[in-house]
């Protein structure tokens, strides 16, 4: 007996109970692919060529900042020098860097926290500099001349942009 108003066998069926049910599991996710994504996800791409997948972001729990965080901690200054990130099943970030002069301006992987320091400017203001601007949100980077009006974009800011 484990505790004196328990029996030992009690124990050993709700060990036994738990082995069963997880050779169980294992076999049916081994089995059925449907099984195994819904019962241990799959990997998501949420970066291609620079670009913020929003809508991918929105479905996990990971933030913007989360994703740059793991950015910085691989070296990464910008977006646009990545060519596909995945948020893999375990929670890490698969990052697919450009080849060396394939790289192109992109976003700053700052934290919300930090982009003061950049300068944002809200869409629908005039651009004082011309150059390469990045929404904050999407990374969404284009070439602006000065005096145009920023447009709008997923967030509404702007950043200039970090250059390749």
């Amino acid at each position: 007996m484990i505790y004196p108003d328990v029996a030992i066998l009690w124990s050993v069926f709700g060990i036994t109970s738990i082995m069963v049910l997880y050779r169980i599991q294992n076999a049916l996710a081994n089995r059925y692919a449907w099984y195994e994504d819904l019962t241990e996800g799959s990997p998501v791409k949420i970066i291609t060529d620079g670009i913020l997948n929003s809508k991918e972001l929105k479905k996990h729990t990971l933030i913007q900042d989360d994703i740059f965080l793991l950015l910085r901690n691989e070296g990464i200054r910008s977006l646009g020098e990545i060519e596909a990130a995945y948020l893999e099943r375990d929670g890490s970030l698969s990052v697919f860097k450009f080849r060396a002069g394939k790289q192109k301006p992109g976003l700053p992987t700052v934290s919300e926290d930090m982009v003061q320091e950049w300068k944002p400017h809200k869409a629908g203001t005039k651009i004082e500099n011309s150059g390469f601007h990045s929404c904050y949100k999407t990374g969404e980077t284009i070439w602006l001349e000065r005096g145009d009006i920023f447009p709008d974009c997923e967030g509404e800011i702007w950043v200039v942009s970090e250059e390749a």
